[in-house]
């Protein structure tokens, strides 16, 4: 999964990391797990996958004021010929 940071115009102060939360969106009840980055760093590497399956992920960013709006939640369907990493476009 990678992501860019918000625009300078939407961010309330400088970066000091990222957030990402991520779901297996085919299984019932998903629990959603959450990852915290430091400001450097945008992009994650899943590596324990179902093929043939969906996930779903989201991010926001933080600042000393508190951690920003997350972004609408991106879908990921894993297909059988990819291997154990998925990536998010956009």
């Amino acid at each position: 999964v990678t992501w860019q940071p918000p625009s300078p115009h939407l961010r309330n102060g400088p970066i000091l990391g990222y957030t990402l939360q991520y779901k297996h969106t085919g299984f019932k009840g998903g629990v959603v797990t959450t990852i915290t980055t430091e400001k450097d760093i945008r992009e994650y590497s899943l590596t324990e996958v179902l093929v043939n399956e969906t996930y779903s992920f989201q991010i926001a960013a933080s600042t000393v004021n508190g951690t920003g709006p997350y972004s609408k939640w991106e879908t990921v369907f894993v297909e059988q010929s990819s291997n154990t990493e998925s990536t998010e476009n956009g």
